[in-house]
């Protein structure tokens, strides 16, 4: 559905694939952190944060990017996987990003983010904010598993 709306947009009828197209075409005219924060920005805006309990009726599912954004709504992962998959389709190369799962360290929930390699450093993109923090100012978060290009 993506491909076929990014090779001819106007026979795509798929409202959430024009949506993600537009998202990354966004992104991919800027460079660097801009880049990033680009792709940060426009899936914390497009996607309204609901539990998959509230969702789908089940403790845990993990949505598609155009699942997520045709629905408007989803949790942590959710987020995080629509903007590892818009971060990609931007450019951003597959050795510079990583969904991670991590734990609050005061309250012991666990959550998802994205981190993503820009100018040597390694920034996390959050649905809790739209600030891109630096992996070494995360300290209230321990990491308890990253997934990239070639697993867990």
């Amino acid at each position: 559905m993506i491909a076929g709306c990014t090779s001819d947009p106007g026979d795509c009828t798929s409202q959430p694939a024009l949506r993600f197209h537009e998202i990354v075409n966004t992104a991919a005219a800027r460079e660097g952190l801009a880049r990033l924060g680009e792709i940060n920005r426009a899936i914390n805006l497009a996607i309204r944060p609901v539990s998959d309990r509230a969702q789908y009726g089940v403790e845990d599912h993990w949505s598609s990017p155009l699942a997520t954004l045709a629905a408007g709504a989803g949790d942590c992962e959710d987020y995080a996987i629509a903007k590892l998959v818009a971060l990609r389709a931007a450019g951003v190369a597959a050795e510079d990003l990583r969904l991670i799962i991590i734990r609050e360290n005061a309250t012991g929930d666990d959550h998802a983010v994205v981190a993503a390699r820009s100018g040597g450093h390694w920034r996390v993109l959050d649905n809790r904010t739209f600030l891109m923090i630096e992996d070494n100012g995360f300290g209230k978060y321990r990491p308890l598993f990253a997934i990239d290009a070639e697993g867990a």
